[in-house]
């Protein structure tokens, strides 16, 4: 008997494809006023001043939005000129990378330099043995620093217990890869 196969059904594959590369939102650095370090006395001319003119103003039936606008302006002029201002650098550093470790990599990157440009068998034994021990070290350290922060010392007062706490959030928070609460652990 000789049968030809045929479709019995008008359904179809569903095939969709999904990029799940979660893209890092990296924090720029913002800049923030000192109000501590202000001068606060050339601030007070200028607010004097600025009343002065406010006043005028008025008396010549300025709009309101005319003088909200001149107010707004001249507050952040006084501001820009009488408040010194810092950039704060981004959080997404590496706390456990010390003054050693920095030295360790930057001789690392020394040795690989010289191992790309001379090609000597000495010259990358002496570069991976650097690599492995900047690899060992800053482990050690990272490990150390999770160590720190999830189970701190006995020594604690028990008034303190909060700032530690404090510490082991901050750190989860700043493990996250983005901004859609996707969270990533080392630990």
């Amino acid at each position: 008997m000789d049968r030809k196969f045929s479709l019995l059904s008008d359904h179809e594959i569903v095939f969709t494809g999904v990029n799940l590369n979660p893209r890092k939102s990296i924090q720029k650095p913002r800049i923030i006023p000192l109000y501590r370090k202000a001068n606060w006395e050339n601030m007070k001319l200028d607010m004097n001043n600025l009343h002065h003119d406010i006043t005028l103003m008025n008396e010549q039936k300025a709009g309101v939005n005319t003088l909200w606008t001149h107010f707004q302006t001249k507050l952040e002029e006084s501001i820009g000129k009488n408040v010194p201002k810092k950039t704060a650098r981004k959080k997404d550093g590496s706390p456990w990378i010390t003054s050693d470790i920095k030295r360790l990599i930057r001789k690392r990157d020394k040795w690989f330099k010289r191992m790309k440009k001379s090609g000597h068998g000495g010259d990358r034994d002496k570069f991976k043995e650097l690599k492995r021990r900047t690899q060992r070290e800053i482990r050690k350290a990272y490990w150390n620093y999770i160590d720190s922060i999830v189970s701190p010392p006995d020594l604690i007062k028990p008034q303190e217990r909060p700032n530690c706490m404090k510490r082991f959030w901050t750190f989860i928070k700043h493990e996250r890869s983005d901004g859609s609460k996707i969270v990533k652990y080392n630990l």
